[in-house]
C-alpha cells in the first residue's frame, strides 16, 4: 500500500521509511518522509531558539523600563538557562572525545548541533563541524580492536554526562543550597550561577535517561541506554561495532577521493568479518569508483540475495544495481535497471541519489527528457560534492548525446570543479571528445 507525505506529497510503497508524529495542537496524525520530517525539526528547533532569544529580549525591555521588573529578570534567567544548554554541549561532546582518546579508540569528528554545516575546524587536536542549529551533539569514533571492547565502550559513554557531573558538582558550593529547588531567585536578579546549575542537571538527566536520540546518522540511543547496554553486548553487535572502524575508515577515503586507499581498509574488514552488510556495501560502492563495473555489480548483487536483510537494504541495493548496469550499458543490462531503478524510486524517492539513478538509467536508454529533469533535482539537493559531480557529468553526456556540445563542456568542468576525483570525468570526456571529431568530420 502507497503512503504519502502529508507536506511535499512523495510517496513510497515501504511505509517503514515514513515518520509519524502529531500535529502542533491537534490529536490528528501527520505523516512525513525523512527530508520533511527532518525540516520539520530543524524548523521547531529554530522556532524555540528565536522564542527563547525574543523572551530575553522582552526581559531586557522590561528592566530597562523599570517595569514587572521580576518577571524581566526571570525571563533574562531563562534565556540564560537556554543559552548554557547549548554551552554544555560542548565539553560534553569533549569528554566522550578525550576518553575515546585515552582508550587507544580513533575518534573520526565531533559534531555540533543539527542543521547545515557553519564551519569545521580542530576543536583540542579534534576534527569537528559545527552545524546552523546548536542543539545536540555527537561523537563519531570506532574502536580499533574488539579486546575489552564491552568495558571501553560503557568508559566512552560514560565520560559525557561524567563532565556535566564534574560540571554540577564544581557550581554547587559557590550557590546557597536553599535555592537548589526554588525558582524564587530566578524574578530577584540575574542568576548564572543557578542556571548553570540547572542547564547541566538537564542535560546530565537527559542523556542518562534510556531513550533513542534524532541525529545526523538517524536514531541512536542516547547515553543512558548505550550504557546499559554496554556490557550486555553480543558477540556478533561487538564484531559489528569493531567493523564499524573500517567503514568509517573507508568512508574517509572515499570522501577524499583516495578509493584505492578506501578499497584497502574495506578489504581489511572483510577479511576479519566476510559476511558484514556495511562492508560489503562499501566494497561495491569504492570497486564502482574505481570503474570495475561488473565487480561491483556482483557485490551488490550478493547483498540483494542475502537473507534476513534490513528493509532498506532492498531498494539500496536495487539503486545500485541499476547504476552499474547503466554504465555497462547493453540491451538486457539497461532493461533490469529500468526495472530495478523504478521499483528504487517507488520505495525511496525523495533521496537525491536514488533521482540521479533513475535519471541515468533513463539517459542511457536515450530518454532525456525523463531523464535529465531528475538529474538536475538530484544534483542541486544532494550534498556530497562528488554526488553533484556524477550528476553534472551524466547531464554533460546526455547533452553531448543530444548535440548541445556547448552545454556539455560547461557541466563537464562544473563536475570537474566541484570533485576533481570524480570516477565519471574521464569517460564523459571521452565521449565528447570522440563527439566532436564526428561533428567535425
Amino acid at each position: 500500500m502507497s503512503v504519502k507525505c502529508d507536506r511535499c506529497g512523495v510517496e513510497t510503497n515501504l511505509d517503514a521509511t515514513f515518520f509519524k508524529a502529531h500535529k502542533s495542537f491537534s490529536r490528528s496524525i501527520q505523516t512525513y518522509c525523512p527530508t520533511c520530517r527532518q525540516k520539520q525539526q530543524h524548523s521547531a528547533t529554530k522556532w524555540s531558539f528565536l522564542l527563547i532569544l525574543g523572551l530575553g529580549l522582552l526581559g531586557l525591555w522590561f528592566l530597562l523600563s523599570g517595569a514587572h521588573v521580576g518577571i524581566g529578570w526571570c525571563l533574562i534567567n531563562l534565556f540564560f538557562f537556554q543559552l548554557f544548554l547549548v554551552l554544555t554541549i560542548v565539553p560534553h561532546e569533549l569528554g566522550h572525545a578525550w576518553m575515546a582518546r585515552l582508550l587507544g579508540m580513533r575518534v573520526f569528528k565531533i559534531y555540533i548541533g543539527s542543521g547545515e554545516t557553519l564551519f569545521n575546524f580542530k576543536l583540542c587536536g579534534f576534527e569537528s563541524e559545527f552545524k546552523s542549529l546548536p542543539a545536540g551533539g555527537l561523537v563519531v569514533a570506532a574502536h580499533r580492536t574488539i579486546k575489552n571492547l564491552r568495558a571501553k565502550q560503557f568508559a566512552f559513554v560514560l565520560a559525557g554526562p561524567a563532565i556535566n557531573i564534574l560540571l554540577v558538582a564544581a557550581i554547587c558550593p559557590l550557590l546557597d543550597s536553599n535555592w537548589f529547588w526554588s525558582i524564587e531567585p530566578l524574578g530577584n536578579g540575574w542568576q548564572p550561577g543557578l542556571t548553570f546549575f540547572y542547564a547541566n542537571l538537564l542535560v546530565l538527566l537527559n542523556n542518562l535517561w534510556p531513550h533513542d536520540v534524532n541525529t545526523l546518522f538517524g536514531a541512536i540511543p542516547s547515553d543512558g541506554k548505550q550504557l546499559l547496554q554496554a556490557f550486555f553486548l553480543s558477540p556478533e553487535k561487538r564484531e559489528l561495532r569493531h567493523a564499524a572502524g573500517f567503514v568509517l575508515e573507508a568512508a574517509v577515503l572515499h570522501e577524499k577521493g583516495d578509493y584505492e586507499g578506501g578499497r584497502g581498509w574495506v578489504e581489511k574488514g572483510l577479511a576479519l568479518y566476510p559476511d558484514n552488510e556495511a562492508l560489503l556495501s562499501w566494497y561495491g560502492v569504492i570497486t564502482l569508483e574505481l570503474g570495475k563495473y561488473d565487480q561491483a555489480r556482483e557485490c551488490f548483487i550478493r547483498l540483494l540475495n542475502r537473507k534476513n536483510r534490513q528493509p532498506l537494504m532492498r531498494p539500496l541495493m536495487l539503486n545500485n544495481i541499476a547504476y552499474a548496469n547503466a554504465l555497462v550499458g547493453g540491451d538486457d543490462l539497461l532493461k533490469e535497471a529500468d526495472a530495478f531503478s523504478q521499483e528504487a524510486m517507488a520505495a525511496m524517492s525523495w533521496m537525491p541519489a536514488i533521482r540521479g539513478t533513475r535519471g541515468t538509467v533513463l539517459v542511457a536508454m536515450g530518454r532525456f527528457e525523463e531523464g535529465l529533469p531528475l538529474l538536475h533535482e538530484s544534483m542541486s539537493e544532494a550534498t556530497s560534492p562528488n554526488h553533484k559531480a556524477k550528476n553534472a557529468c551524466t547531464i554533460a553526456e546526455a547533452e553531448c548525446r543530444r548535440g548541445n556540445l556547448s552545454a556539455a563542456r560547461m557541466y563537464l568542468e562544473e563536475a570537474r570543479k566541484l570533485e576533481p576525483s570524480c570516477s565519471l570525468l574521464d569517460r564523459v570526456e571521452s565521449i565528447l571528445n570522440r563527439e566532436a571529431l564526428v561533428t567535425r568530420s
